[in-house]
C-alpha cells in the first residue's frame, strides 16, 4: 500500500483530533481580527468629526493625512503579527506539518527558520548569478532517502530591479519548492533539464531526446557537446516517462540538474507552502492532501533516483570521476 493510500487511514487516527482543537483556536484568532478590524473602521470617522470641530480651517486637516496613514499601516501591521504568531499558526506546523512529514519519511527533519543556500540555489545552474535578488525562504526539511542526504525548503527569491520583473513577467526569479540531493559518486555529465519556455544560461548546449511527449514539456542542455551520450544514457526512457508523469501529477513548472554528484530540482509554486488558511475551516482532508502532494510528489521523485541505480549512481564498476577528469 502506497503512502498515498494510507494517508486517508493517517488523517483519520492522528491528524483529525488536533485538527478538531485548532479549530477552537482558528475561531478565536478570527474574532480578534474582526474586533481590530471593527476598532479601526470605527475610529477613523470618529476622529475625523472631532477635528471638523476643533479645526476651523478645514485646509488643514490635510495635515492629517498622514496619520490616517500611518493608523492603516498600524492595523495592517497587526493583523499581519496576529495571524502569523499566534498559537494557532504555530500549533499547526507543529501538531499537523510535522506529523505528515513523519509520516512520509520517519528520517526527515523540520525546521521553518531555515532554507536551502544561495550556493546551492545558483550551482543548480537554472538561475543568472549576476542578476541583482533578494533571497529568502523557509520550511527547511532534511534527511536521508534510501541512503541519498537530501534537503529541501520554501524559496523566495525576488528580482531587486523592475526591468528584471518587466522583462520576465513576474517580480519572482523563483518562488517554490528548491530541493538538493548529495549522490555518493559522481554523475557521468553534467545535465540541466528546465521548462520547455524557459530561458536557457548563455553558454549551455541544447540536445533533444526521441521522446515527443517529454521534448514537449522540457528542454535538455549541456555544458560539453562530448556528454551527450552520457546525459541521454543516464535520461532513459523509463526516467523520462517519470518526468513526464509527475509534471502532470503536479502540474507546475519544474526545473532538474545533475551536477557533478549532486542533484537539484525546483518547482514553482504561486503561494505559501504548509501554511493553514485562516479563513478556512481547519478540519477537512482537502487541505491535508494538498500539504502531501506538495511534499510527498518532490520525494517520491527523489526516491525514483536512488532506486534507479544507473541514474542513482552509474555503474559501480566505472570511475566516472577519472572519465569526467580524462
Amino acid at each position: 500500500m502506497t503512502k498515498l493510500n494510507q494517508l486517508k487511514s493517517f488523517y483519520e487516527n492522528e491528524l483529525l483530533g488536533k485538527l478538531q482543537k485548532l479549530e477552537g483556536l482558528r475561531k478565536r484568532v478570527i474574532g480578534q481580527l474582526v474586533f481590530t478590524i471593527v476598532a479601526g473602521a470605527v475610529s477613523f470617522p470618529l476622529m475625523a468629526m472631532y477635528l471638523l470641530q476643533v479645526v476651523e480651517d478645514t485646509v488643514y486637516l490635510f495635515m492629517f493625512i498622514p496619520l490616517f496613514g500611518l493608523l492603516a499601516l498600524m492595523l495592517y501591521i497587526i493583523y499581519d503579527s496576529v495571524y502569523k504568531n499566534t498559537a494557532f499558526y504555530k500549533q499547526y506546523k507543529r501538531e499537523v506539518i510535522y506529523r505528515l512529514i513523519k509520516f512520509i519519511n520517519p528520517s526527515l527533519h523540520y525546521d521553518n527558520r531555515l532554507f536551502v543556500s544561495t550556493n546551492d540555489f545558483y550551482k543548480s545552474g537554472f538561475f543568472d548569478k549576476g542578476i541583482s535578488v533578494d533571497f529568502d525562504g523557509e520550511e527547511h526539511i532534511s534527511g536521508v532517502i534510501d541512503d541519498v542526504n537530501v534537503e529541501f525548503s520554501e524559496l523566495e527569491v525576488e528580482y531587486k530591479n523592475k526591468s528584471e520583473r518587466s522583462a520576465n513577467g513576474s517580480k519572482y526569479m523563483f518562488r517554490g519548492v528548491f530541493f538538493v540531493a548529495k549522490a555518493p559518486k559522481p554523475f557521468p555529465a553534467d545535465i540541466v533539464v528546465i521548462p520547455k519556455t524557459a530561458s536557457a544560461k548563455v553558454g549551455l548546449i541544447a540536445i533533444e531526446t526521441n521522446n515527443e511527449v517529454f521534448n514537449n514539456y522540457f528542454q535538455i542542455l549541456l555544458p560539453r557537446k562530448e556528454e551527450e551520450a552520457y546525459a541521454l544514457e543516464m535520461l532513459n526512457s523509463d526516467f523520462m516517462e517519470s518526468l513526464v508523469k509527475f509534471r502532470n501529477e503536479l502540474p507546475n513548472e519544474i526545473h532538474l540538474s545533475f551536477v557533478y554528484d549532486q542533484v537539484f530540482i525546483a518547482i514553482s509554486h504561486d503561494g505559501n507552502l504548509f501554511e493553514p488558511n485562516l479563513w478556512k475551516h481547519t478540519v477537512g482532508f482537502e487541505a491535508i492532501m494538498k500539504h502531501f502532494k506538495d511534499l510527498y510528489y518532490p520525494i517520491n521523485l527523489i526516491e525514483h533516483f536512488a532506486a534507479h541505480k544507473a541514474i542513482h549512481i552509474g555503474d559501480e564498476n566505472v570511475d566516472y570521476e577519472a572519465m569526467i577528469n580524462s
